[in-house]
């Protein structure tokens, strides 16, 4: 019998009406003659509104508490699920942090899963059970409870997928498809219905309301196929993420394929430190390295770096720390707006450090083309100017948070909607 892994996000299972449907979509599956890993979020807003409880007691809640309490969040999806399947006459066994087997790093609130040892599921699937996991955490090696980044339940389900052998991997929200740009700021977004696992990793790679990064990594390496779908969608028709075909690799022609707006940033500017020293602030606060943008400023004893909102932490006393860390300039309220595509700029090329230096990366004519269109775009008609930035697969313009709907808009009826 063949094994698919489904993952729920919170928006499909807020109410115990939606619970119900779920639960007979995934008995519907298991039907089909398949066996089930389900990974769940928790139900609806309740991550948020766990978070937001935390700060009524405490400005400074301490970070490995917050995990324990974001946990419960998704442990009490996981029951309730559990208990509707069980309704309908399927056996289930539930997996917590550690009877999952997720082990992960010793970061709280900002964990990474390391390795997957899933002895207690496979042998539930063994036993003709279904697996229903409770996405988002983990055990550290410290033994202690840990909670993965926001956003990071559909690593949970891939990483899960590597060692159960699975047929594919199923991402089932209240968005039907992938589509070109967020439709809900531009109407126009077209519709992806294929697409191969580098492609995608452009766009989780570059901005944050794509698919999660860290998950788009492990389906590539490990040869995972991803289907992304509506949880209401009986054809089940959405986004087929492929397994990477080599060969498609090395097609070296301009392309865009995404025009995207990252969540609000926060800027910082200052002098210079190592980077070492630095991350080890920012990390304090729940900043991954891998979220730290940085950009060197004029003259070059400053450094510039732009902070994802998400995730962050006692943001005012990291301000603070910044501050006295020699960044008097912090702003919050920015947001980019990215063309994303393929051979835009050199292979392995990282952030680089003035404009000047980004656009020697840029690889060919057409790339600069987009380039001088996107900058005159972005700029127009706008009291702040924007900045450019380069990271590997992206042409990005740091903009006013209130301005990115109508750059996005402009940037997609320019570059897309004639493909």
């Amino acid at each position: 019998m063949s094994t698919i892994v489904q993952k729920y996000g919170g928006s499909s299972v807020s109410t115990p009406i939606t619970l119900g449907e779920v639960a007979q979509r995934i008995a519907d599956t298991r039907n089909l003659g398949h066996n089930v890993v389900i990974v769940v979020s928790a139900m609806g807003n309740t991550t948020s509104q766990l978070h937001s409880l935390a700060k009524e007691v405490s400005l400074q809640p301490q970070r490995c508490e917050i995990d324990i309490l974001l946990i419960i969040g998704k442990r009490i999806s996981m029951s309730l699920r559990s208990v509707a399947i069980q309704d309908l006459a399927i056996p289930t066994v539930s997996c917590t942090d550690s009877q999952s087997g997720i082990i992960t790093t010793h970061t709280h609130t900002n964990s990474r899963i390391t390795k997957v040892r899933p002895s207690e599921a496979l042998e539930a699937l063994q036993n003709d059970h279904m697996v229903i996991i409770a996405g988002f955490q983990g055990v550290s090696d410290h033994i202690e409870m840990t909670h993965l980044r926001r956003g990071d339940s559909e690593t949970t389900e891939v990483a899960m997928a590597t060692p159960i052998d699975t047929d594919y991997v199923e991402i089932c929200s209240n968005v039907d498809r992938v589509y070109s740009t967020d439709p809900s700021i531009v109407p126009e977004a077209h519709q992806v219905s294929e697409m191969n696992s580098n492609k995608i990793l452009y766009l989780s790679d570059s901005v944050a309301n794509f698919l999660n990064a860290e998950a788009v990594e492990w389906a590539k390496c490990k040869q995972i196929e991803v289907l992304c779908v509506a949880t209401n969608d009986q054809s089940r028709s959405g986004t087929r993420i492929r397994k990477q075909a080599l060969e498609e690799y090395s097609q070296q022609h301009t392309q865009t394929l995404a025009v995207t707006a990252h969540p609000e940033l926060i800027k910082a500017q200052g002098a210079l430190y190592t980077c070492n020293k630095l991350c080890a602030c920012l990390n304090a606060y729940g900043v991954s390295d891998n979220n730290i943008h940085w950009q060197s400023s004029s003259p070059q004893n400053l450094w510039v770096c732009w902070l994802p909102l998400l995730n962050l932490h006692q943001v005012e006393q990291m301000k603070k720390y910044l501050y006295n860390f020699g960044a008097p300039h912090i702003r919050a309220g920015w947001s980019w707006v990215s063309m994303v595509g393929r051979s835009l700029l050199s292979i392995g090329t990282e952030s680089v450090t003035q404009v000047e230096e980004d656009t020697q990366q840029i690889k060919t004519q057409e790339a600069f083309t987009l380039l001088n269109q996107g900058s005159l775009l972005c700029n127009e008609n706008t009291l702040e100017a924007s900045i450019l930035k380069l990271i590997s697969s992206a042409l990005c313009w740091a903009i006013p948070i209130k301005q990115t709907p109508q750059r996005a808009q402009v940037l997609h009826a320019q570059f897309l909607n004639s493909l």
